[in-house]
């Protein structure tokens, strides 16, 4: 076993306590740590519990920088959550001990992920010392990005990239695009880190936790799955994995399990994917807003009418530009089931915010269009003490969010946004196989098939798949580059007649390679044939960018479907405003697209219906049943 004396193992969980327990069993079942303490406000028999006075998700990233270092004794800690924890004790070296802090990468210059992080006892006192809020979340940003350099000039180190690599790793950060966790000491994020390879230990007192086991992984998947609206075949698939997962324990345990997790008292009758998917709703219905850090934030439904903050903001909008809607607003359970607020899908309970101006989607020319059915949050919102929007509150003098705000709009027009978020009417393979039906292709190409998620529901005689990845679902293992160099030269005969009736681009979302594989793709296109684009219309800023900085990722590829409107004039070209944007490429005619401007975000926000040439569900509906009754000609001219 592992002898780690010098380092304290600690933990904070405010909500579910069995599950960060059952975390630091399995640590304790690799090392051995100079002390154990798990800090919680729930009450517990365990003998390494030390009570805490309850935590929101804000003080709890102020009770790590602030108070963490008065529970440490030794010379350093290492900090755990119940989906951040060791796994492979081999991997350790003292060289971690060389640095104050040490954690899983991300894609930034300095720090990482502190979920599952060692921390020197200096480096406490330093951040307790220094470093200021609010804003207090979250902590590990707070810490290294925002007073990293700070803490750089009070004699910090913090590990370099190489160092990180071996200590830890999450897939939310992931700097070399791989998900999977490759024998790294330890890890974090069960919801989005591929444990594929770890051998679960036979824990100590295994039967004491099972409950907690069942917590420990049902919770974290429920969770991550439940804010998965857009891939059902994934969200299916994990259910899958955790059900066989599951099935070491007797059902009495997984519904004592399900019950106790999602709050219900007569439990529950099958643990079934469809049970667990159902069950899925219930915790995030249950839980809203208490995040994997393990912090108890819950609001009632109702607003007691002393509760509501009564102020002129109508005297006030036009100095302070209504900068209090560019703060994330969280929901209730009932007001997430409301038709009337847009949700943000990506976070289900947290208001939809304008992409580009980042302020609350309800909120127009510094007008609230919901004011009278405003969220709870809102309701008790008050400025007048919030420096941030007020300098001076009752001189009316703004501050810096509020001028930052008035800034950013100053001579621009706010984008208008429709009422109503349009719901997902089609996925990419229901578009394509749609078109094949409709016009009876009998040969599929597919560019990026990854783990086959539209490949298998893909219904066609003739389907081929590419994809460089050997463990994927593709039957041809080559980049996309040389399988038509291959096709190219003769060495592959595929298709009709070495062409295809439908081709589906979904590879490496950066925009040369997109172009490359549609110009390519147009070469061994039938002359009746499509070629459908995924990817086309990213929403925010982030999920195109080339640098990528997150799990949910669209990347440039509307860079390339512009460039190619700009440039051709002999096809037709439609993006289906639908499943992340679906181009439709087909034979006919078009005016030259004119771009006048950079290609950039900022102007692909204001000009995204023409440049996309973004077209309803309904339309492309409409033309491809059109197609069928013999019009497929002249719609090619249209």
């Amino acid at each position: 076993m592992l002898r780690l004396d010098d380092v304290t193992l600690i933990g904070v969980d405010c909500v579910e306590i069995n599950r960060l327990l059952l975390a630091v069993d399995i640590c304790q079942h690799y090392c051995q740590f100079g002390a154990v303490k798990v800090l919680t406000s729930v009450d517990h028999d365990d003998g390494r519990i030390v009570k805490i006075a309850p935590l929101s998700y804000d003080s709890y990233s102020q009770f790590i920088i602030k108070d963490l270092h008065r529970y440490v004794d030794t010379p350093y800690a290492l900090l755990v959550q119940y989906d951040g924890f060791v796994l492979n004790p081999e991997a350790w070296t003292d060289e971690f001990l060389e640095y104050d802090y040490v954690a899983s990468p991300w894609r930034a210059p300095i720090g990482g992920i502190g979920g599952f992080s060692l921390r020197s006892r200096r480096f406490l006192e330093a951040t307790s010392k220094y470093v200021e809020g609010p804003p207090w979340s979250n902590e590990d940003q707070v810490v290294c990005l925002k007073h990293g350099a700070l803490l750089v000039e009070r004699g910090m180190k913090f590990a370099p990239l190489t160092v990180a690599r071996r200590f830890a790793f999450d897939a939310a950060g992931s700097v070399d695009g791989r998900t999977a966790w490759d024998g790294e000491f330890g890890f974090h994020n069960l919801g989005l880190t591929d444990l594929s390879n770890w051998k679960f230990p036979v824990v100590d007192r295994l039967d004491a936790y099972a409950l907690g086991q069942g917590v420990l992984n049902l919770g974290a998947v429920l969770w991550r799955l439940s804010r998965d609206h857009q891939h059902r075949e994934r969200r299916l698939r994990r259910l899958q994995q955790l059900v066989r997962f599951l099935q070491r324990f007797s059902r009495a345990t997984l519904v004592e399990s399900a019950a106790k997790l999602a709050g219900f008292t007569n439990g529950v009758k099958c643990m079934s994917p469809l049970d667990l998917e159902d069950l899925a709703v219930e915790v995030l219905h249950g839980h809203p807003n208490a995040s994997q850090l393990g912090v108890a934030y819950r609001r009632d439904a109702a607003t007691p009418e002393e509760a509501i903050v009564r102020l002129d903001c109508k005297k006030r909008v036009h100095t302070c530009r209504a900068a209090c809607c560019s703060f994330g607003t969280r929901l209730t359970r009932d007001e997430v089931q409301n038709p009337v607020y847009r949700i943000d899908v990506n976070h289900p309970f947290t208001l939809a915010r304008d992409p580009e101006t980042r302020l609350c989607v309800h909120s127009r020319n510094s007008k609230c269009t919901i004011y009278e059915e405003r969220p709870i949050e809102c309701r008790r919102y008050s400025c007048a003490t919030d420096k941030r929007i007020w300098e001076d509150f009752e001189r009316m003098i703004p501050g810096p969010v509020a001028r930052a705000l008035a800034r950013r709009l100053e001579g621009r027009k706010q984008i208008e946004m429709p009422a109503v978020v349009p719901r997902l009417e089609m996925q990419r393979w229901e578009v394509i196989n749609e078109l094949i039906r409709i016009r009876r292709y009998r040969s599929y190409l597919e560019i990026g098939v990854g783990n086959g998620v539209a490949f298998r529901r893909v219904r066609c005689e003739f389907k081929v798949g590419v994809d460089p990845n050997p463990h994927s679902a593709a039957n041809i293992c080559l980049t996309s580059d040389e399988f038509f160099k291959k096709l190219f030269a003769g060495e592959l005969l595929l298709g009709r007649e070495g062409l295809f009736d439908i081709v589906f681009i979904d590879g490496l979302h950066r925009a040369n390679q997109a172009y490359a594989d549609i110009v390519s793709s147009l070469d061994v296109l039938a002359p009746d044939g499509c070629i459908v684009v995924h990817d086309c219309r990213p929403l925010s800023r982030q999920v195109q960018a080339v640098r990528r900085t997150q799990a949910y990722w669209n990347g440039d590829v509307w860079k390339a479907w512009v460039r190619l409107r700009t440039e051709r004039d002999d096809l037709h070209m439609f993006c289906v405003d639908t499943d992340e944007g679906c181009g439709i490429i087909e034979g006919g005619r078009q005016a030259k697209l004119v771009v006048e401007c950079e290609l950039n975000y900022s102007n692909y926000v204001h000009h995204r219906e023409e440049w996309l040439n973004l077209k309803s569900v309904q339309y492309f509906l409409d033309r491809v049943n059109k197609s069928n009754q013999g019009g497929y000609a002249l719609l090619q001219t249209t």
